[in-house]
């Protein structure tokens, strides 16, 4: 079925629609506070978010290069590369903030995210089934998902606008097959949707090199020719390295100046539960509070109720993409979907498979998986936690939903097969079906005087970089997911540094080596939470106490 200029517009209006449907109980609270999960106390990361885009405006109307900052971590910097910059959507909250609140801003953008994944995915589906209606359920499929909900609520903006993943998908099957209608077109098509990839996200770049590793080998395993193989793809992303190759000049820059001392870290804690597949123990779905009369003890509750860790495939939807996968099995695309499902679910799992958060093993045996292997492999392991993965399992799965749906279709009139498609869609929205909350920002302290550094050693609050985006002031320290390790080796060198900065009980409380350090940095105010140990020994010290509220206490450094 030959694509019509309206089809998209007609899908795009339908995931509209059913995100506000689904937000319609906070719409009228957007201006006072931030989307989040219902149960969050206060937003966390979606500070990160505002930082990003106070810190946007900045480089860009200063003319500098907005992926190293000399604002954190002073006085060395910080490359932002492997951080969320996230350069479109905080461009986009830039924007809108001069119209509209700081919250509303960043909410709208936000919003956006939704039927940007559904758009995406419809264009992988379309390519898969070349059938509109069909698309556009697929496309729901993957936009309620609880990967594209929970990364909202979380704030985690470089994995909520993964959308561009499966269109990224559907360029380079495109451009790669045999006879790619109007090559040149899919050349510039597959370049454009790289250049989304490298500017919404971080992670979603990983994502895109596993998927590009896979297309490749199955175009190989089809074709039989390793040469013509490579000869294909590189005529295909020809386009895309003119974009790509200096981006990527720039990250292997920053890294080699840093001595590959950014730590991306793994978050094995965050390993999914087998539970987290077959039933919706996340905060954002409107079933997990139900399932509060299971008898679990409170931490396999509590990892189960991680939005991090949110991998529900769905009681209705996974059978309904298993039938479409079944439906489809003789289109080899739909066979290649169907290895992208199960290899990068398993990858999910993490290095080994948990059911209530206990080893599974067989016999004597640990059950091990294999991602501990994968984690290995230079940029294919690159995601701090590996449910992330899931996303390309979800993505397959839009692809089974739409299958199925057009498999319907076929067999049906023209009002039946709408009704059968309507029906789908409503399956997949009842299954999952989510809910939000929203979150006010926390207050901004007052500092001391007018000028100086503040020094915040709070290296997991985002709060450190929020309230810089108020006072402005250069931050001795950051709150980032990948810290620069440089600059940390560097403030472990200063006297009285291992004491204040890094919360060490030691000699180094030295007051005199503090004091010093302090002044060789310029730091006139120090930052820290209410009950840390570190702020009595500060007060004998003859640091005042110029501001405190639940969140912060602004220390004044003596003169």
């Amino acid at each position: 079925m030959r694509l019509r200029w309206h089809q998209p517009i007609v899908a795009l209006g339908a995931y509209l629609g059913i995100t506000l449907a689904f937000l319609a109980p906070v719409l009228g609270r957007l201006g006072s506070g931030l989307i989040t999960a219902p149960t969050a106390i206060q937003p966390m990361d979606h500070l990160q978010v505002l930082w990003n885009a106070w810190w946007i405006e900045r480089s860009l109307f200063a003319g500098a290069n907005p992926y190293f900052t000399d604002m954190l971590f002073v006085p060395y910097g910080t490359p932002l590369v492997f951080h969320f910059l996230t350069p479109i959507q905080t461009s986009a909250i830039v924007l809108l903030s001069s119209v509209f609140s700081t919250e509303l801003s960043y909410n709208l953008v936000i919003i956006a995210g939704f039927p940007v994944a559904g758009l995406g995915a419809y264009a992988l589906c379309r390519v898969v089934t070349r059938h509109h209606w069909a698309s556009v359920v697929g496309g729901v499929a993957f936009m309620l998902s609880p990967f594209i909900v929970s990364k909202a609520a979380a704030g985690w903006t470089n994995m909520l606008y993964s959308g561009v993943l499966p269109l990224y998908l559907a360029c380079l099957l495109h451009a790669t097959s045999d006879t790619p209608a109007r090559p040149r077109l899919s050349k510039v098509l597959l370049a454009l949707s790289v250049v989304l990839l490298l500017f919404t996200g971080d992670v979603t770049v990983v994502f895109a090199a596993n998927v590009t590793v896979c297309v490749f080998a199955w175009r190989w395993w089809t074709s039989g020719h390793l040469a013509a193989t490579v000869a294909g793809f590189g005529r295909a992303l020809a386009f895309s390295a003119l974009v790509a190759v200096p981006y990527f000049a720039m990250v292997a820059y920053y890294v080699f100046s840093y001595g590959f001392e950014i730590d991306v870290g793994r978050r094995l804690d965050f390993i999914p539960d087998l539970w987290s597949y077959l039933l919706p123990f996340s905060p954002t779905s409107i079933y997990s509070e139900s399932l509060k009369g299971l008898h679990l003890s409170p931490t396999v509750w509590t990892d189960l109720g991680r939005v991090g860790t949110a991998c529900y495939l769905g009681i209705v939807v996974l059978p309904l993409a298993l039938a479409g996968f079944w439906s489809g099995r003789k289109d080899p695309t739909v066979r290649f979907v169907v290895v992208l499902f199960f290899l990068f679910l398993a990858l999910s799992m993490g290095p080994r498979l948990l059911i209530l958060r206990e080893e599974v093993r067989v016999g004597p045996f640990p059950f091990a998986l294999p991602f501990m292997l994968w984690a290995k492999i230079p940029l294919l392991g690159s995601v701090a936690q590996s449910g992330r993965y899931l996303v390309i399992s979800y993505m397959a799965m839009s692809v089974g939903v739409a299958v199925l749906t057009a498999a319907v279709a076929g067999r049906e009139g023209r009002t039946r097969a709408l009704l059968a498609g309507a029906l789908l869609l409503l399956l997949v929205c009842a299954d999952f079906a989510f809910q939000m909350g929203v979150r006010p920002l926390p207050p901004m302290p007052s500092l001391a005087g007018t000028g100086g550094v503040v020094l915040d050693p709070r290296l997991r609050s985002s709060q450190t970089m929020y309230y810089q985006t108020s006072h402005e002031r250069p931050l001795a320290g950051g709150y980032l997911s990948r810290r620069p390790e440089f600059a940390l080796r560097k403030y472990r060198e200063l006297p009285g540094f291992n004491c204040l900065y890094f919360g060490v009980r030691s000699a180094d409380c030295d007051k005199d080596a503090m004091l010093s350090s302090l002044r060789s940095l310029d730091v006139t105010n120090v930052l820290l939470d209410p009950r840390d140990w570190r702020g009595e020994m500060l007060a004998r010290y003859g640091f005042r106490q110029h501001y405190a509220d639940v969140w912060t206490v602004v220390w004044e450094v003596p003169r």
